[in-house]
C-alpha cells in the first residue's frame, strides 16, 4: 500500500516530508509504541527494492504490513496496483545523515521528554543523569517517538545540565554530556556509530525545529 504524507509531520514528528522521500508507516505491532521511529526498513517488491525511514503509525493496517510513501512504493511496484506482496526487514547500521540531534521538551512541569534524531537503528533505551538526582534514570518511550520521565526535584528544575545515554537495538551505546535543560534542540558532535558513507536519500534537515505540541495526528490513512 502507499499514501501521501503531504504536509503532515507524522506520528513520529519528523515531517513535513519532501514529496519524493522514501518513508514507511507501520501497524501498531511494528511501530512498537514509538520505538521504531527513525529506524529504516529494506522493502523488496515485484519491481525492486527501497530503503524507507519509519516516520508514522498506521492504526488501521493489518499486522505484518507496511504502508509506503508514494515515491517509495513506486520503486518496488506499479502504483496502479495499489498494493503488492513484499518482504521487509529492519536495516542494521544504515548510513547516517549526521551526528545525533536531541530535541528537548520541558512543557509539562517536572517532566522531560527527549527525542533522538539520526540514530539509524531502532532505539532500545534513553537514559538521563541529573547530578542533583544522583542516579541514571531510564525514560519511557511515548507513541510520538519521544522518551520521557520525571525530573528530580530541585529549587530551579530547569537550571543546570544533564547527561543523556542512548542505546540502540544493535548494541551501540553513546553518551552526550552537558545538555542544557533550557535547550529545545541540541546538535551534537556524537555519532551513534560510524557508517561507511553518509545517507544520500534524506533531503530534509534532521534538526528541523518541530514543536511537540504541533505534532500528532492519527497516522497515515493506509
Amino acid at each position: 500500500m502507499f499514501y501521501d504524507p503531504g504536509r503532515a509531520v507524522g506520528s513520529c514528528g519528523l515531517g513535513p516530508f519532501p514529496s519524493g522521500g522514501w518513508y514507511a508507516s507501520l501497524p501498531l505491532d511494528g511501530y512498537a509504541g514509538g520505538a521504531a521511529c527513525g529506524s529504516y526498513l529494506d522493502v523488496r517488491g515485484p519491481a525492486g527494492q527501497v530503503r524507507a525511514e519509519v516516520v508514522d503509525v498506521c492504526t488501521t493496517c493489518a499486522p505484518w504490513t507496511v504502508d509506503l510513501s508514494r515515491a517509495a512504493f513506486a520503486r518496488i511496484a506499479d502504483l496502479r496496483s495499489g498494493a503488492a506482496a513484499v518482504t521487509a526487514a529492519a536495516v542494521t547500521d544504515p548510513p547516517l545523515p549526521g551526528p545525533l540531534v536531541l530535541r528537548l521538551d520541558t512543557g509539562v512541569p517536572g517532566r522531560l521528554a527527549v527525542q533522538v534524531l539520526n540514530h539509524g537503528n531502532r532505539l532500545a533505551s534513553v537514559e538521563i543523569y541529573q547530578a542533583w538526582g544522583g542516579h541514571w534514570q531510564r525514560l519511557a518511550v511515548d507513541p510520538d517517538g519521544y522518551w520521557s520521565g520525571r525530573l528530580a526535584a530541585r529549587p530551579h528544575p530547569l537550571r543546570g545540565r544533564i547527561r543523556v545515554r542512548v542505546a540502540d537495538a544493535a548494541g551501540h551505546r553513546v553518551l552526550v554530556n552537558g545538555v542544557a535543560l533550557t535547550a529545545t534542540a541540541v546538535r551534537t558532535s556524537t555519532w551513534m556509530y560510524r557508517a561507511a558513507r553518509p545517507a544520500v536519500h534524506r533531503s530534509r534537515p534532521p534538526w528541523a525545529a518541530v514543536t511537540r505540541a504541533a505534532r500528532g495526528g492519527p497516522g497515515c490513512p493506509g
